[in-house]
């Protein structure tokens, strides 16, 4: 992720952004799967990769210009999120989790600080062309 957002090159960011996905698909078959990422328990590794996915809607998706796909896009992934996000250290013997969450959007003015070019990277991005944007295309009258 991070690599993606303090990109200095457009290919750095390319290949940055791709590993990401890669990443995030692979994940995405073995939820398909496994309700967790070790199997049928939950981990360490659960709770190391909970962050990253709680907040990549939120912050990187728009601020480090990962916007291939959001994680709601992936049913499994984002049924996995939930549920982690839902756990409660009662019933499953583990720390709450929901109550440690907060996730602010980004300040858009302070997004990737200091980094050469920034604006010049071009984010690989699903939106459709501008003149699909706008009904036709074309200019009344």
């Amino acid at each position: 992720m991070y690599r993606a957002g303090f990109s200095s090159s457009q290919s750095a960011y390319d290949e940055a952004v791709r590993g990401v996905f890669e990443t995030l698909d692979k994940l995405e078959v073995h939820l398909m799967e496994n309700r967790y990422l070790c199997g049928d328990r939950f981990t360490e590794a659960d709770v190391r990769l909970f962050p990253t996915l709680i907040r990549f809607d939120v912050a990187y998706f728009g601020a480090f210009k990962c916007n291939l796909r959001r994680l709601i896009d992936y049913p499994n992934l984002w049924a996995y999120t939930r549920e982690i996000y839902q756990m409660s250290g009662a019933r499953h013997g583990r720390a709450v989790i929901r109550g440690d969450v907060s996730v602010r959007h980004p300040d858009r003015r302070s997004d990737r600080p200091g980094v050469p070019g920034r604006y010049a990277i071009a984010e690989v991005s699903p939106r459709p062309p501008r003149s699909s944007q706008c009904g036709s295309g074309r200019r009344a009258g």
